[in-house]
């Protein structure tokens, strides 16, 4: 998924390990039950319950969905923010996890999916609405815009230059990627032996420009551009027909009652109405898929814990189901090497999926009784390919607008102070400054600060939101951190550190 805008179309995209045919006869276990059905799926994300819902309605068949937490919905989650509860889906939620829906043309399946066969209700809430001036921190200062188009054009020239040059070469590259194998690509194999960050640096010169690109890659992926391969960064880029997909039509769209109300929708379905015997198993882990000459027999923990890792012990019970077709989805570091499969899984996929840890992300909500800068004509969105410098007086003088109390010890170091900018979420607006013994405060003001993104990708730190006044403290220790302090006594927070 990218960062804090992952789109469900990666999602329904997720790896399917193996389809298996078994005869139809079956040898029932004394032991444990044993559950048939026409087809198995092991996760209930997206792309297992799309899966189910497809197979259900179109083919008429019997779906058994073996999910091992204790709700559906994968790498969305919503979260109530009146009730304070998770797993729910109305008009009071924030997501957690994916948050985005490109349109018809972008996500084709998606799109189907959510708003067409479910028919949820979907509103633009991109990040650069017609409604309100937009603002970008260059290095020639800082710049109002209304759209992408004119937030690129509001960069220096050179810079300008250098990424036009960029996408074209990418634009070009991308075209000959085979989205069934892209391995067997033209130029594959050297696409493959370097990162995307070895690409950038070889491609572009200047830091502003670098910048843009390993932010372009961060928020799409959730990874550094240092451990991406540039064959990946050109298979996405297909994957999503061109660059301009991902840049500029980029998913603009929310779901009405969170991201995590169609796969919750459907798994209710499959619960409350059993279409043709199918049903959604909720904390059951699948521990082994053993596959004969009598076909594909799951192995299923009942009534699990929350730890996805086995953990059986002598209280622990097991089901069994035998389906004709399997269907494994999941990140493959739990389904690919979490899952004991007889035979093995073939020693290169093996490798492979040791080899592929998922991306961390980290996402800020702040949430105001009223979006007060629109009053001001602002649509919330600031940018920067720089980091910018704001002063704290500027900050107080704002306060009373984000009706936010400034505390007494941060206003007291206040006229020396300089704050400098830190990610942010879409609604509202950030600023930070690092101080004396590695501490960094936030705090929230009127607009949102979107900067670097590449440095703030994953943390290790502890945060604490408070509800009044509404700041944000992290920690960190500045030598476990890589906080290092310049020659002018500033800090640098370094290239490959976490905030």
């Amino acid at each position: 998924f990218s960062s804090t805008t992952m789109t469900m179309e990666c999602s329904m995209a997720s790896l399917v390990l193996f389809i298996g045919l078994i005869a139809s006869s079956t040898v029932k276990s004394l032991a444990e039950e044993e559950i048939l059905c026409d087809v198995a799926i092991v996760g209930g994300g997206y792309a297992g319950l799309a899966a189910a819902h497809f197979l259900t309605t179109r083919h008429r068949l019997s779906v058994r969905v073996l999910e091992a937490s204790n709700t559906t919905g994968g790498r969305t989650k919503n979260w109530d923010t009146s009730i304070q509860r998770p797993d729910v889906a109305n008009d009071d939620v924030v997501e957690l996890g994916g948050q985005w829906l490109g349109n018809k043309t972008v996500q084709p399946h998606s799109w189907r999916l959510v708003v067409e066969e479910l028919g949820f209700e979907v509103f633009d809430a991109g990040y650069t609405p017609s409604d309100g001036n937009s603002v970008i921190f260059t290095s020639e200062g800082r710049k109002n815009f209304t759209d992408l188009i004119s937030g690129f054009q509001q960069l220096p020239s050179p810079v300008q230059d250098e990424l036009r040059h960029a996408a074209q070469i990418l634009e070009t590259l991308q075209t000959s990627v085979d989205l069934e194998n892209p391995q067997s690509s033209p130029g594959a194999v050297e696409w493959d032996s370097m990162t995307f960050e070895t690409w950038i640096n070889a491609t572009v010169s200047l830091r502003e420009s670098r910048t843009i690109l390993a932010v372009l890659c961060t928020t799409m992926i959730a990874q550094s551009p240092s451990v991406v391969s540039f064959l990946h960064i050109l298979f996405y880029i297909r994957a999503a027909g061109g660059l301009e997909n991902l840049v500029v039509n980029e998913q603009q769209y929310r779901v009405r009652g969170g991201t995590q109300a169609p796969p919750l929708k459907i798994a209710s379905q499959l619960m409350s109405q059993r279409p043709f015997g199918s049903t959604v198993h909720l904390s059951s882990p699948v521990r082994e898929i053993r596959q004969d000459e009598s076909g594909i027999t799951f192995r299923v923990e009942k009534e699990a814990s929350s730890s996805l890792l086995p953990t059986p012990s002598s209280s622990t019970t097991f089901f069994t189901v035998r389906a004709k077709y399997a269907i494994v989805t999941g990140p493959p570091p739990t389904t690919g090497l979490g899952i004991i499969y007889k035979p093995p899984l073939p020693y290169d996929k093996r490798q492979l999926f040791q080899r592929l840890p998922m991306g961390n992300s980290v996402k800020f909500q702040a949430i105001f009784p009223r979006a007060f800068w629109r009053d001001k004509g602002w649509s919330g969105t600031v940018l920067a390919s720089v980091s910018t410098n704001i002063s704290l007086e500027e900050i107080i003088e704002e306060k009373e607008q984000a009706r936010i109390q400034i505390p007494k010890e941060l206003k007291q170091q206040g006229q020396q102070q300089t704050l400098k900018n830190s990610a942010s979420s879409s609604s509202s607006s950030s600023s930070s400054s690092y101080l004396d013994g590695g501490y960094l405060e936030a705090v929230v003001s009127q607009y949102c600060f979107q900067t670097n993104m590449h440095i703030w990708s994953g943390s290790n730190c502890l945060l604490e939101a408070t509800k009044r006044p509404l700041v944000v403290r992290v920690k960190a220790k500045k030598d476990e951190y890589g906080l290092h302090r310049r020659l002018d006594g500033t800090w640098n927070p370094g290239s490959r550190t976490n905030a």
